[in-house]
């Protein structure tokens, strides 16, 4: 059984291998659940439907054929394959690798933010199709144990895992820089805003900005902020008019000042537009 990740890629195999169950989740986006069952009602809560719906039956049935995932040189590519081995270790299923991305180098992350991530043709990788290898077992164990820290409340562990893990495979160090983007940094002047937060204040100004303008603004502002504005693009829409609302109404005032300056201070008009979003 072959794994797809996203339609198109699903589409481009099917014509060249069966049976291929497609997963059209984003697992960046939203929350998780090690439990199958209970991950699957998160999603379907979370997006209104069950994009993965045909995966997360496959991973519910009680088998131990192997399961082959097509995999892209993606974190949310990583993340799947995370997911499907943690479920087959515990039924004690094989897992193999359709590398997608063979002969593509990645690129790797360099200081606070994941590597912009390269995007395949699905015709053609169709055309192009790697053989299939064994996924060792150790790559099974280590990519299971992030599927589990991954739905954990508390992040810490799953940082400290990809960042003695890295060296196994590039996308475990993107990864991990995505997923610490989220909370608050610990630096030598104290707690500090967290990447995307930092990302979203520094957008402000006096004239009225749609979530999606935070985003735009975001990709053609400082190179610095190139990377983590593709990155964290999936969250930022609906994301940003709650967090500064919580910005500018608790103790975090004082960090987003900082970073916003008058700019912040200023902004009343923009986050009246937050509030009613």
């Amino acid at each position: 059984m072959y794994v797809a990740i996203g339609q198109l890629v699903g589409a481009a195999l099917a014509k060249r291998l069966s049976p291929v169950v497609v997963t059209a989740d984003n697992l960046l986006v939203g929350p998780s659940h090690a439990d199958v069952k209970r991950h699957a009602a998160a999603r379907a809560r979370h997006w209104g439907s069950a994009p993965s719906a045909d995966l997360d039956a496959e991973l519910a049935r009680l088998t131990n054929l192997a399961v082959c995932v097509a995999l892209p040189p993606t974190l949310n590519g990583l993340l799947t394959l995370c997911r499907v081995c943690a479920s087959a270790l515990a039924k004690a299923r094989e897992v193999q690798v359709l590398d997608l991305g063979a002969g593509v180098r990645c690129a790797r992350p360099q200081g606070l933010d994941p590597a912009r991530e390269i995007y395949l043709d699905a015709e053609s990788i169709a055309r192009r199709l790697p053989a299939v290898a064994r996924w060792p077992s150790l790559g099974t164990a280590l990519t299971a144990t992030l599927w589990r820290l991954w739905c954990r409340r508390s992040p810490t562990a799953f940082s400290r895992v990809c960042a003695s893990a890295s060296s196994f495979h590039t996308q475990i160090a993107n990864l991990g820089r995505y997923h610490a983007g989220f909370f608050p940094r610990s630096t030598v002047r104290g707690l500090s805003l967290s990447r995307l937060d930092e990302l979203i204040l520094r957008q402000l100004s006096h004239e009225w900005l749609t979530p999606t303008r935070v985003f735009v603004n975001a990709l053609s502002s400082a190179p610095e902020l190139g990377s983590v504005a593709i990155s964290y693009g999936r969250a930022i829409p609906g994301f940003s008019p709650s967090r500064m609302v919580q910005a500018y109404g608790r103790s975090y005032r004082g960090a987003a000042e900082g970073i916003a300056g008058e700019r912040f201070r200023n902004a009343g008009v923009v986050l009246s537009m937050a509030r009613g979003w």
